[in-house]
């Protein structure tokens, strides 16, 4: 009699799933890849809406129970682990491996974590002010103009905010020490969790779908918005000041002086509309920028299809927008800040995150004939999450061709220690 081999389960943890963005579409589209290579794959989540599902439909949702406290979440997680029983769990941020070292404390299960940013990518994260951390701060800091810009290098901790910050970037630090691996999106990124963690990571890079690469448009953009003889120059994204919208704005003045048909679009809501809203009537550029509002995941490849260039002056690790945009064959202009090998491809212009430089950047993305579209084939979800299977994954999965068990080494790596990295 043949013995069935039982799939191997993996976990995928992220706690809450309120918003449609790339960490999202990262959650469903590793949903799928993994079932697809035949895992048993349940999603555990704390809250889930339909925004944060964006369409899609997995297989095995499970979803916690609600609490308050922190340590009603970790028992819950505790039990629900116990109940799933994963060979793997995989967390989806930093702050859920917190949660997966301490709802196992201190028998660890195996896990691996997606670092998507450090805490220097988020303003409001106290931990990179932490003792710990001291040594490497001013070094990340000034590594990228978005970390100078909007990370304060002083922030003033009342004594018991400051206990529970050292406490927790203690906690933190053990967390992403003792992950058996750790997956992050840029060589920037590696970098920074090697000062902040001492150890190394897998650089995965890739976002597009199979429909993404092949899209053919449905609508013609440029006629339902009346922009036939307009040369557009697209944004899509949450309204937020990170985004720098508002680069994009003060640059129409100095667009409009050798490209006076030019307009700019801007796809997304977010708090930053009123702000941005009075800054095109304070340039009285009001007949150069429109708000377009919230874009439907069905409609973008349509707008992007439509734009002359896609501007991205955003402070963010990787944007998943202007790799659509490429795919869909727009030119796209990008922040300098980015850390992504496509900036060397001739559809890519790079701009210094400054209005001047953006408008020089974006002039001369409109003046350029660029024939064709890049090759994005080592930029698609498949590429993405072969990297991750077959360095993070497999090692730590038993029965799977190439796995060598828990806590051995594979590769470049050793659980639980830091290596040299990929």
């Amino acid at each position: 009699m043949t013995r069935l081999r039982r799939l191997p389960r993996v976990v995928l943890y992220a706690g809450r799933v309120v918003a449609a963005g790339g960490a999202e579409r990262l959650l469903w589209e590793e949903e799928r890849y993994l079932t697809q290579r035949g895992c048993d794959v349940a999603v555990l989540c704390g809250e889930v809406t339909e925004a944060g599902l964006m369409g899609y439909k997995p297989a095995n949702l499970v979803l916690m129970p609600a609490t308050h406290t922190r340590t009603g979440r970790l028992r819950i997680l505790r039990d629900s682990l116990h109940d799933l029983k994963p060979d793997l769990t995989i967390a989806h941020s930093s702050r859920g491996a917190i949660m997966l070292y301490l709802s196992q404390f201190p028998v660890q299960a195996p896990y691996i974590v997606h670092i998507h940013g450090t805490m220097f990518w988020f303003p409001e994260d106290n931990l990179k002010y932490s003792l710990l951390h001291r040594r490497a701060f001013d070094g990340i800091r000034q590594s990228v103009a978005g970390h100078r810009e909007f990370i304060p290098s002083i922030r003033h901790l009342g004594p018991m905010s400051r206990v529970k910050i050292e406490a927790e970037a203690v906690v933190d630090y053990a967390a992403v020490r003792k992950a058996r691996a750790v997956v992050t999106l840029t060589g920037q990124l590696r970098w920074e969790i090697r000062q902040l963690y001492g150890r190394e990571s897998v650089v995965a890079r890739g976002c597009l779908s199979p429909e993404a690469m092949a899209h053919v448009p449905a609508r013609n953009i440029r006629t339902d918005l009346a922009l036939t003889d307009r040369e557009v120059i697209l944004s899509v994204g949450r309204l937020d000041v990170r985004k720098r919208i508002d680069v994009l704005i003060a640059a129409m003045p100095l667009i409009l002086q050798h490209h006076p048909a030019a307009i700019l679009l801007i796809g997304g809501t977010g708090e930053d509309e009123p702000r941005l809203s009075a800054l095109v009537k304070r340039l009285h550029v009001e007949s150069a920028v429109r708000f377009l509002g919230f874009i439907p995941e069905t409609d973008l490849a349509d707008h992007y299809a439509a734009a002359d260039v896609f501007a991205f002056p955003s402070w963010t690790t990787s944007g998943i927008t202007t790799y659509e945009a490429l795919a869909s064959g727009a030119k796209v202009v990008w922040t300098s800040e980015a850390d992504e090998p496509i900036l060397t491809d001739p559809h890519v212009f790079v701009a210094d995150p400054t209005p001047e430089s953006f408008a020089t950047a974006t002039a001369h993305a409109l003046e350029s004939k660029v024939t064709g579209k890049p090759n994005l084939d080592l930029y698609t979800w498949k590429h993405y999450f072969d990297t991750v299977y077959e360095m993070a994954i497999v090692p730590n999965l038993p029965g799977l061709p190439g796995a060598e068990g828990h806590g051995q080494t594979h590769g470049r790596f050793v659980s639980g220690k830091a290596g040299t990295g990929v």
